[in-house]
């Protein structure tokens, strides 16, 4: 008896489907691979992770939530606007010292990723619903999604705030940890990669537009990027 016509179509489709968290984000480490940075990385208000195991770990030590920037740092115009006029003010890098865990999740197209990191970034922005740079989502130490935003065009101050009054008590404006310790520096050793998904983690539609996001057709080429 032949082999149903759609099985070899159906099996990379589950297969990518089983990686992603149905748009609450992965659920198990994604990050095998990926650079891990040392000393005060992610939490010095300017030096920016790109694995996002090693955020979640740092997020998890230090009680802040990630912030994680999807962008197209070489392309994007709106992306580049936000990383001169938000990322590079001196008001950011003092709010994001004391507030968050930084996270970039680049999708350049003059350079090339290596494979690890952007297999990641796929995953990711799958997992998350992301077709538009720049989307800057909010997540907690778990990888759930708790705000989005993006180049919206305020000051940088503003901005901040805009954060600072969405997520309220949610941010620790001494920068400390649930149990009062001063943030530690970001953690050299991650899980090795295990099941990236729990596949009966709930499902929780991402409907958010991102405001003067760049629509690319980027997310079209996920498949394409994500090789298992």
């Amino acid at each position: 008896m032949s082999a149903h016509p759609l099985r070899p179509v159906l099996f990379p489709i589950l297969t990518i489907v089983a990686m992603l968290g149905c748009g609450t984000g992965p659920t198990g480490p994604i990050s095998q691979g990926v650079p891990v940075l040392k000393g005060n990385a992610g939490i010095d208000g300017e030096t920016w992770l790109v694995s996002f195991d090693q955020a979640k770990v740092l997020a998890e030590m230090t009680g802040r939530p990630i912030l994680a920037d999807f962008t197209g740092s070489d392309w994007c115009g709106y992306c580049i606007a936000l990383d001169e006029q938000v990322f590079a003010s001196d008001e950011f890098k003092d709010w994001a010292r004391q507030q968050v865990v930084l996270l970039k999740v680049d999708f350049p197209r003059n350079r090339t990723l290596p494979a690890p990191q952007a297999r990641q970034n796929g995953v990711l922005a799958m997992s998350y619903g992301v077709s538009g740079y720049p989307s800057v989502l909010l997540l907690d130490a778990t990888g759930k999604r708790l705000m989005k935003t993006g180049y919206n065009g305020l000051a940088p101050d503003a901005w901040c705030a805009d954060i600072d009054r969405k997520l309220g008590p949610m941010l620790r404006p001494s920068g400390r940890s649930a149990s009062g310790r001063s943030p530690l520096p970001a953690v050299a050793t991650i899980p090795a990669a295990q099941s990236p998904c729990d596949l009966a983690a709930p499902c929780d539609r991402n409907d958010d537009a991102t405001a003067f996001g760049a629509s690319t057709g980027d997310a079209a080429r996920l498949p394409e990027i994500i090789t298992f």
